[in-house]
């Protein structure tokens, strides 16, 4: 229905997609500080909780909404490394 057609389209475009280059980590602990709903140190590695592994990229993603962009932003800036990205 055109009802359910512009919610989605709505919820489509007001997503982003979180990229973590785990590899790159150097486990700095900036995420975490700004955001611990969504980063944990474990180690010498950050993790991003709820992220899916992407196998052809070897790197994690997780899908937010707006809610979570502007932190994210924050975070991603703060990273020393550079290791994480958002696409939107």
């Amino acid at each position: 229905t055109p009802t359910q057609l512009a919610w989605y389209l709505e919820k489509v475009n007001t997503m982003a997609k979180l990229v973590f280059m785990k590899k790159e980590c150097i486990g700095a602990g900036q995420c975490e500080a700004i955001s611990p709903e969504l980063w944990k140190v474990i180690g010498d590695k950050a993790e991003l909780k709820g992220a899916a592994l992407n196998p052809k990229t070897g790197n994690y993603e997780l899908v937010i909404d707006d809610k979570l962009l502007k932190t994210q932003k924050i975070v991603a800036g703060s990273c020393p490394v550079g290791c994480i990205h958002i696409e939107k």
